[in-house]
């Protein structure tokens, strides 16, 4: 039985990568000096595996910003608005994800969407009917000779690539599969290189595969594609995030020496039968199976796994592999650097998941692992005993606004006497040094509660006047208590547990700490309501209050597996619900909910989507069960391709909702085909994730595009998303000229 793993984190253990490309950006070191850091980060990466006695070391994870990204430079795919920038690969890189400016103009970054049913964005690649492809493979072989002089053998070397009919599918236009033959050339050349090198195996991804209404054209040219790809490099094809039955019979004609299977499932300790598929499978090929978590956090059960694991071995001896589900790209570093000693027995992450594959090994090879065993199973029983002391929270009622949209936004409309295409953000205000140094001193105990709501409160009285100044029509408290979304209400509601160092890749250098829900959701204390109260008390103008909602609150989080995923997400509306009532208590009218991971958490198989749409839009209604008809509850979602959930949004019934649409010029609206029967619609004309500051011209552009699909009394302007990761020096002239640009328009009429 081999070992082998997915992927690594590319973070470093303590975010080195976040701080290094944050100093490449603003020029404080150079390409040469980022590069070496990055090595650092990788030879850690190296050496943990060759530790945990790998039979493999993987390269390829590894990106500066984006491994999706990286295959569009590698196979020469550079959209064509960046090809006379004179650029480095790096820094083209950083261009075609973050946007730059070429002569003196903007040139807008490619399109951000999440990879499958993750957290992660990629680099949305961008194909036309003229695209060709060429290869530039420079970076896998500086890496692989990276990896050869840290000391790992090239036998031992499993380069990892994405599979070019994901590579295609990813795409801004999956359709066009006339791609597919020029783009397979580029492999096949890039597999001799890599054979001429001396690579035994090759791992290619092709997770679409999870799929089970892939349309039937992309199907049948699996086998082709892989017959040509067939030159005497040794491919493991991987599939994950879920099973492959539906495809299972493509997968087992694919003229490939082996196959990575994921038998986990991050909602339930479960393991699929694998016994059923594995008598489905005819070929004597390598079967590799994810058998630890790539996508929780949980400690594995190694008695569990490995009883699992021997009739699979008895069958399949030396042809059996094991690994995680997945990249561990999804997982913190390591837990080495928590300081929670008794939570740290029920967790496992990425170098821990590596230390695990280890003694499942050793124990399906019939070592006895005695003292590890009693151990692991001591923890699982302790948590099972700190669940079942929990209260669980009963009573869930569905509910439905007391009415209906246009009778609220009549009472709304003579309440609030808000102004045609009205003006807001999204919530957050730059995450400035001295916001994070302020929040830190207290939680280390440096300042007083006092000083820091004093502190606090000064951040917010400056961006209250900045909004003023600026002339926004709504306005928000800006979010400096909140390290982050999800962190800071995890923090204050009770059954959620908070790392320290749990940091996870979103995209490039921005990380999250996903929090870990431990037991059962409730509140003991008022969250919200005294900051966005003080906020309110310093203006005339309406104030929104900010919450995340359930869906949201769930799925960036590391969930418990022990009772039902909407059961998790009832506890939590009924947490938002109380703080609903307290910010209406406090003379607040407008609240947001944030369910930005909304599509993200949609599921990949068709099978379960209807339960999973209706049951989100429901919870996420429990939230406002109650609120009067004068309270405007808003919502906002971001980077998604939401044509399968457009039901879904109408009928979570806010009364605004705001989405993402700068990047694609709108294009969301034109898929729309009745949005009437929308809410009223807040469309981004301002991408915050680009460096770029859009002119007033260009978002005048995008708001005339919008007010040809939405009625001007139903459209809001907004940004695509928060503003905590941007500075001052980029917000303030962009939000100038967003409220430029609008009331240019609202002159107009």
């Amino acid at each position: 039985m081999k070992i082998h793993n997915l992927g690594l984190s590319r973070i470093g253990e303590k975010r080195e990568l976040k701080f290094i490309l944050e100093s490449y950006w603003k020029k404080e070191i150079s390409e040469k000096e980022l590069q070496k850091e990055v090595l650092n980060i990788k030879e850690l990466n190296w050496k943990k595996q060759i530790e945990n006695s790998m039979d493999f070391i993987t390269v390829g994870d590894f990106s500066l910003y984006d491994n999706v990204l990286d295959h569009s430079i590698l196979f020469g795919n550079i959209p064509p608005r960046f090809k006379d920038g004179n650029m480095s690969d790096i820094e083209l890189g950083f261009a075609i994800s973050r946007g730059c400016k070429i002569d003196g103009k903007n040139v807008t970054p490619s399109l951000m969407s999440k990879w499958f049913n993750t957290n992660y964005h990629y680099i949305v690649p961008e194909f036309n009917k003229n695209t060709t492809f060429s290869l530039h493979p420079q970076k896998v072989l500086d890496e692989i000779d990276e990896a050869i002089e840290f000391g790992v053998p090239v036998d031992k070397i499993k380069p990892i690539f994405i599979g070019p009919l994901t590579l295609l599918y990813l795409g801004n236009d999956h359709s066009d599969l006339a791609l597919l033959s020029d783009l397979t050339q580029k492999y096949i050349e890039l597999l001799q290189i890599l054979k001429n090198k001396g690579i035994k195996w090759v791992e290619i991804d092709e997770p679409i595969l999870v799929y089970d209404d892939l349309e039937e054209k992309w199907k049948e040219l699996f086998v082709p594609t892989y017959q040509k790809l067939n030159i005497g490099v040794n491919i493991l094809l991987a599939t994950y995030f879920d099973n492959v039955n539906e495809n299972l019979e493509i997968i087992n004609s694919l003229d490939v020496a082996g196959l990575h299977f994921d038998v986990t499932d991050m909602f339930s300790e479960k393991l699929i039968d694998f016994g059923v598929i594995l008598n489905r499978l005819s070929n004597p090929k390598v079967i590799s199976l994810g058998v630890v978590s790539g996508r929780n956090i949980w400690i594995t059960n190694l008695k569990k796994v490995g009883d699992f694991l021997k009739n699979i071995y008895s069958v399949l001896d030396d042809r059996l592999w094991i690994a995680p589900s997945c990249s561990l790209l999804h997982l913190p570093v390591t837990k080495s650097l928590e300081n929670n000693s008794e939570f740290n027995n029920f967790i496992s992450f990425g170098y821990e998941r590596l230390a695990e594959l280890n003694l499942i090994k050793e124990y399906s090879n019939g070592n006895i692992l005695h003292d590890a065993l009693i151990e692991n199973n001591r923890y699982i029983e302790e948590l099972k005993r700190i669940r079942s002391t929990s209260v669980n929270y009963e009573g869930v009622e569905d509910s439905n606004r007391i009415s209906s949209y246009d009778i609220r936004k009549a009472v709304q409309e003579e309440i609030l006497n808000l102004p045609c295409l009205t003006t807001t953000t999204i919530g957050s205000f730059p995450q400035s040094i001295e916001v994070r140094r302020v929040r830190n001193k207290w939680k280390k105990g440096l300042i007083s509660d006092l000083e820091y709501k004093t502190n606090i409160q000064e951040l917010i009285k400056k961006s209250i006047a900045i909004q003023e100044e600026i002339g926004l029509d709504v306005l928000v408290h800006g979010e400096f208590e909140r390290t982050d979304m999800v962190e800071y209400f995890a923090e204050n509601f009770t059954g959620y547990y908070t790392t320290n160092s749990g940091w996870v890749q979103s995209y490039g250098s921005r990380c999250v700490k996903p929090p870990i829900i431990l037991s059962d959701i409730s509140r003991d204390k008022k969250i919200t309501s005294e900051w966005i109260a003080y906020a309110q008390s310093l203006t005339e103008k309406k104030l929104k209050g900010m919450l995340t909602g359930p869906i949201t609150m769930l799925k960036w989080a590391f969930p418990r597996q022990d009772i039902p995923y909407f059961k998790i997400a009832e506890q939590i509306s009924s947490v938002i619900n109380k703080e609903i009532f307290d910010l209406i208590n406090t003379g607040i009218n407008i609240v947001q909910i944030d369910e930005a991971a909304l599509k993200e958490a949609l599921p990949l198989k068709t099978s379960g989507k209807k339960e999973y749409l209706e049951n989100a839009s429901r919870v996420f209604r429990l939230c406002s069960k109650g609120v009067g008809d004068d309270i405007q509850i808003h919502t906002h979602m971001c980077y998604s391709d939401f044509d399968d959930i457009l039901q879904c949004i109408k009928d979570m019934d806010a009364d605004v909702i705001t989405i993402e649409t700068s990047r694609s010029n709108m294009k969301i609206l034109e898929s729309i085909d009745d949005i009437n029967k929308f809410n009223s619609i807040g469309p981004g004309v301002y991408d915050i994730h680009s460096t770029n500051i859009p002119t007033t011209a260009e978002i005048k552009e995008l708001l005339t595009k919008a007010l040809k699909f939405i009625p001007k009394d139903r459209l809001w302007i907004n940004p695509d998303c928060g503003l905590k990761t941007r500075r001052w020096e980029e917000v303030i002239p962009a939000l100038k000229n967003m409220v430029n640009a609008t009331m240019e328009i609202r002159n107009s009429f």
